[in-house]
């Protein structure tokens, strides 16, 4: 039993692989030395900025424990260490992040030999190179190079390792408080006043979104009557929140948002509810074209933002392109908006793997959110309102 679970943890062993796809050769972590190492006042030895992240999560067997990997990023020494199955790597300060082991068993032989566990801290090193003092500045100007390390890992042990419950991609990693300075080689630190961490970000919301008593009232009374969110919307709500920074708590991650989802998801929510209100409002005697136009698009050849012209015209006798003189100014430009840049964006995603900007990406939404508003003041078309011939 025990060798067979030893065979199926390995199939899911990461593999760390550099850039250009060659396997770099991963190391057991040496042991500190501790004879002779410098003292707190010789600062012309070489130092490291030694950074402390959440593991997230990250289940390895038992042989990978300790594992190491050294290389060169620039010329820059970095080390990325995982703890071995003694190792707490915690801060000095009590309590925080703990005093418990930075890996954490999760399957044992009956001899108590770990044969699977969860890394709840890794180590990354990079040399910093000494001056006259020791200062946070140092810890701060190596702490992008191990932001980007550490993200790099926990990335392809996502993707390469099938472990999906890591970080996305634009959630980076999270720092364990502050990096601090430390002797090349050794857990010893230079000094406490050589500390950084990034700066905090406070988010707070808005009065004018603050959910009224109509709003709260309706709300009450959609819920008792069993009504559910309709898909679009909940498609919509959740574009919106890949670009909120509601949870973010450093300022680092304020600008790494997940545009290309939010794309993605705005895209989907508009095309689900121009099909819906086409469907829901059409002109009875349309209803069999308009069936043959959605549950045919490629044998119609017709982009999905152009059923918001003669396809909507002819099922509910108005055309969002043609209205565009009669419209309030909010939505003058809402047709060439929907076809020129909310489309291609979400296929650009779609198709090609481009990332949107923060910019193009929080448009992309707004507009989604305009055609929403708009479509919902579409009425519905009824077979009085045709030439009677």
């Amino acid at each position: 039993m025990v060798e067979r679970l030893r065979s199926v943890l390995r199939r899911v062993a990461f593999a760390v692989r550099g850039a250009a796809g060659r396997r770099l050769s991963v190391l057991r972590r040496l042991t500190p030395p501790v004879p002779g190492h410098p003292t707190l006042t010789n600062i012309n030895q070489p130092l490291e900025a030694v950074f402390l992240f959440d593991g997230a999560g990250l289940y390895i067997t038992g042989d990978a424990l300790g594992k190491s990997v050294h290389f060169d990023a620039d010329g820059t020494r970095v080390t990325l260490n995982l703890p071995n199955s003694d190792e707490v790597f915690s801060l000095s300060d009590p309590g925080w992040p703990g005093k418990g082991k930075a890996a954490r068993p999760t399957f044992q032989s009956a001899d108590g030999e770990i044969l699977a566990g969860t890394i709840l801290k890794f180590e990354v090193r990079v040399a910093v190179a000494g001056t006259a003092e020791a200062t946070s500045g140092l810890v701060a100007g190596a702490f992008p190079l191990a932001v980007a390390t550490a993200e790099r890992f926990l990335g392809l042990a996502r993707t390469r390792a099938s472990q999906d419950w890591l970080p996305s991609r634009h959630e980076g990693a999270n720092l364990a408080l502050y990096g601090r300075l430390m002797y090349a080689g050794t857990d010893t630190e230079v000094k406490e006043q050589a500390r950084w961490q990034p700066t905090g970000l406070a988010v707070g919301i808005q009065p004018d979104r603050a959910a009224d008593s109509d709003a709260i009232e309706q709300l009450l009374s959609l819920t008792s009557a069993g009504v559910e969110p309709m898909d679009e919307d909940v498609l919509l709500a959740d574009a919106r929140a890949a670009l909120s920074v509601m949870r973010v708590r450093q300022q680092w991650k304020a600008e790494r948002l997940d545009t290309g989802r939010a794309v993605l998801l705005a895209g989907m929510a508009a095309e689900v509810t121009i099909k819906r209100t086409l469907t829901e409002k059409v002109r009875p005697e349309q209803r069999p074209l308009l069936d043959v136009i959605l549950e045919n698009p490629r044998d119609m050849s017709i982009a999905t933002s152009q059923l918001l012209d003669k396809p909507m015209k002819a099922a509910l006798g108005i055309s969002l392109r043609e209205e565009k003189p009669n419209l309030p100014d909010e939505y003058k430009t809402l047709f060439n908006d929907v076809a020129q840049k909310l489309f291609p964006r979400r296929n650009a995603v779609a198709h090609r793997g481009i990332q949107p900007t923060n910019e193009a990406a929080r448009e992309t939404v707004a507009i989604a959110g305009r055609l929403f508003a708009w479509l919902d003041t579409v009425p519905g078309a009824s077979s009085d309102n045709t030439d009677s011939g």
